[in-house]
């Protein structure tokens, strides 16, 4: 059922069978988050005739990344030999969710993909520009400031005045708190909800956050989130997601 199924029905039930995986009250939750999902994650991949890493199925990477916490109650699970990579669901105990489960665009020039280590995900790293995040309501919301000249009149006095003023343009959310203190500006772009030809102001891209790590190309998934387009850089440098 699942060959014939279409693209976008396979990916939502994806997307549910994840998320019902994660409200499972595991016993071992260190061990059998990658057990208990394992035996059918083969299953699927046999009949979808793709690659499936920690939770991930490569046919709909962008669409799986995609996950966030739906609650901060638990923290990372520590494995044994510390395999599980920053970008699979499979890293934390407690409820995942997914950011959208609308149709998206995938960004055609971007090199998002499965690498030859087993942990890592080939990626392009953007920046973040014109924007900053504040925390409100125990969410992150991405703001930018907009100056606009409002006309004020006094005692038939008219005046023209420069008021700046705070627009919501996106939001985050972050794995685990302490990354909401983390000053990292680097981002991925995953999908976006338009194609990325069109020059659309309101158009968002779907991203990662993401933070380098030791390693001169390495980076950390930090969270999840969405932004309008035009604060995001157009240039990126390649780099590997583990």
């Amino acid at each position: 059922r699942l060959v014939t199924s279409g693209y976008k029905s396979t990916a939502l039930f994806l997307q549910e069978l994840i998320t019902d995986y994660s409200r499972r009250d595991l016993t071992f939750p260190k061990k059998d988050k990658v057990v208990a999902f394992s035996g059918i994650a083969e299953r699927i991949k046999e009949a979808l005739d793709t690659e499936v890493r920690y939770g991930v199925f490569r046919c709909f990477l962008p669409r799986l990344l995609l996950w966030k916490r739906a609650g901060m109650e638990n923290d990372r699970i520590v494995y044994d030999d510390d395999r599980v990579p920053s970008w699979s669901w499979m890293l934390y105990n407690g409820k995942i969710d997914f950011l959208t489960q609308s149709d998206l665009q995938v960004p055609r020039n971007e090199s998002l993909s499965f690498d030859n280590s087993e942990r890592g995900i080939n990626i392009e790293v953007r920046q973040l520009e014109g924007c900053y995040t504040r925390e409100r309501d125990e969410e992150h919301i991405i703001f930018t400031k907009t100056k606009k000249v409002e006309v004020t009149t006094e005692v038939e006095v008219t005046k023209e005045v420069e008021v700046t003023k705070e627009v919501e343009v996106g939001i985050l959310h972050f794995d685990m708190g302490s990354a909401a203190e983390v000053e990292s500006r680097n981002c991925v772009v995953i999908a976006m909800s338009q194609d990325d030809d069109k020059d659309d102001p309101n158009k968002e891209y779907y991203i990662l956050a993401v933070q380098r790590t030791s390693g001169e190309e390495e980076y950390e998934r930090l969270g999840v989130g969405r932004v309008r387009a035009c604060y995001v850089s157009k240039g990126s440098i390649s780099g590997k997601l583990l």
